[in-house]
């Protein structure tokens, strides 16, 4: 399996046409890598958002290679349903359909086989392909800033250079300083404009660029959607390019000045145009996940009496309404049924996570996102980040964490065992994470609190408290997670190859819910 998916390293490509919610269809390529499969407008345009800024360069959908991503049959012919797993349902055209499931289940059983490399190796990979592809210019740019208003100097010094400027070394001056360049300064610089640029007090023409979602002590940021002037809309694409000077940095030099700061899932999602789901929200916005996503999806809610239509409203910390967007055309007259709660949700989604001026359209997308990544991908071709998911763009942004196993097991809570570590399941578990890679460790974090970061004083200050139970699931099912109370739900495996089997796959996957293996 691994030797025939080798085949796909070089993308193959299938023509078709995609049903759109207008009932038109478009043409598209629909290209697989090892780990993706995305689909392009193949017409040779690109995707043009109200603020005439790209968006994704003719891409469309993207969808990773995962087990909860279903195709059905679609009567009049040669169509094909493609479910992802995040609430997004997808109608394709094509004579190569059976060609198109077949790819991605071949795909799929070689990435459950290993197939494709580590994260480490897919990193090397992706390095060597920015230095062949993105060389940088010869020379160096002297920058000098003063430390008091480092950001906004370095905005006005180089926020409107070109791509080859912004490719060169940069030699960072402080003003009144004597010292010389080596790397430090380069490297208390980047450091220092990551922490003030996404501070969410940091204002920007009278408003922070980034914002916490749900509560103020969240770790993540996301854009502010209050944050749309036009010199907003400037410094949202400095920032994609810093964000992405950081990683050619890294390539091309080997340089270490990483980002001190964690973006939302949903964004990093956005950024590889693999679709939001409301699931995200249980990382994002744990808040409200807990208060009326899980409800609606665990309960009916016709005589509930929530009296909930398609619209969001959006209010001011002051509790002043903003602006009100319909999720569908006319969507203040649609109430909110147990019938279309899911489509309800997976709109929602696409607003508060995704900050789209109209859900109901996939490619529609906010003018601050579409600068973000204008300015991203005016330095990292798109394509070179199609091998990596959410997770591992993390991970390649903010760096491989050290996870320490006493750490971890430390100060991990058993609320329904009475003597934890005598149980054979938590042994098995305990001794499967300690065998594990320093790179799967963090995938493992990730997975169970969504996040690969360590907090600053160690496990102990995980809140709530990292903690696992045991479910009544069969042996064949994988483990599940629930990141907003940092849970890990082991099923009564019956062994330690069991545990240790079902917890690597899992960490592969890095997807919601998961079910049967």
């Amino acid at each position: 399996v691994a030797a025939a998916a080798a085949e796909v390293e070089e993308r193959v490509t299938y023509p078709a046409m995609l049903l759109g919610d207008d009932e038109k269809w478009t043409n598209v390529d629909v290209r697989f890598t090892a780990r993706q499969m995305t689909l392009y407008e193949s017409s040779g345009g690109v995707i043009e958002q109200l603020t005439g800024l790209r968006l994704f360069k003719r891409r469309l959908h993207g969808c990773p290679i995962r087990s909860n991503v279903h195709f059905s049959p679609v009567a009049g012919g040669p169509k094909v349903g493609i479910s992802d797993g995040s609430g997004t349902e997808l109608i394709l055209s094509t004579p190569e359909r059976m060609l198109v499931q077949a790819t991605f289940y071949l795909l799929l059983s070689a990435r459950m086989a290993g197939a494709g490399g580590s994260f480490n190796e897919r990193r090397a990979t992706l390095f060597r392909q920015i230095k062949r592809t993105c060389p940088p210019p010869p020379g160096a740019h002297v920058l000098k800033v003063r430390r008091n208003r480092l950001v906004t100097e370095a905005f006005e010094e180089v926020g409107d250079k070109e791509d080859k400027i912004w490719k060169q070394e940069w030699q960072v001056r402080f003003d009144g300083e004597a010292g010389v360049d080596w790397g430090g300064l380069q490297r208390e610089f980047f450091t220092v404009l990551g922490r003030e640029m996404f501070s969410t007090k940091t204002l920007h023409d009278g408003k922070p660029l980034w914002v916490r979602m749900g509560t103020e002590a969240g770790p993540l940021v996301h854009p502010n959607f209050e944050a749309s002037s036009e010199k907003h809309l400037k410094w949202f694409g400095f920032c994609g390019k810093v964000v992405a000077k950081s990683l050619y940095d890294a390539a091309v030099k080997g340089s270490s000045h990483l980002l001190p700061v964690h973006l939302t899932r949903s964004f990093i999602k956005i950024i590889l145009g693999v679709p939001i789901s409301y699931h995200d929200f249980e990382t994002d916005d744990p808040q409200l996940y807990t208060s009326k996503i899980k409800y609606m999806t665990e309960n009916l809610i016709n005589d509930a009496g929530l009296d909930l239509f398609f619209v969001e409203e959006h209010f001011s910390k002051k509790g002043k309404l903003l602006r009100a967007t319909n999720l569908l055309p006319g969507g203040d007259k649609v109430a909110v049924t147990d019938a279309n709660k899911k489509r309800y949700l997976t709109l929602l989604a696409r607003v508060r996570l995704g900050l789209a001026p109209q859900p109901h359209k996939p490619e529609s997308t906010s003018p601050q996102v579409g600068a973000f990544l204008e300015g991203f991908y005016s330095l990292i071709p798109e394509a070179l980040l199609e091998p990596f998911d959410e997770n591992e763009v993390e991970l390649l942004l903010c760096g491989m964490p050290d996870v320490p196993f006493a750490d971890f097991k430390a100060n991990t809570v058993y609320p329904q065992l009475q003597q934890p570590l005598s149980n054979p399941i938590v042994q098995w578990f305990w001794q499967a994470v300690e065998n594990l890679s320093m790179e799967d460790r963090a995938r493992l974090l990730q997975f169970i609190t969504g996040s690969s970061q360590v907090p600053a004083g160690g496990f102990k200050e995980l809140e709530p408290k990292l903690n696992i139970q045991l479910n009544h699931s069969p042996a064949s099912h994988l483990p599940v997670s629930h990141t907003c109370f940092n849970t890990l739900e082991l099923p009564r495996y019956r062994s330690f190859e069991q545990v240790q089997e079902r917890l690597a796959l899992a960490i592969k996957e890095g997807a919601e819910g998961f079910g049967e293996a």
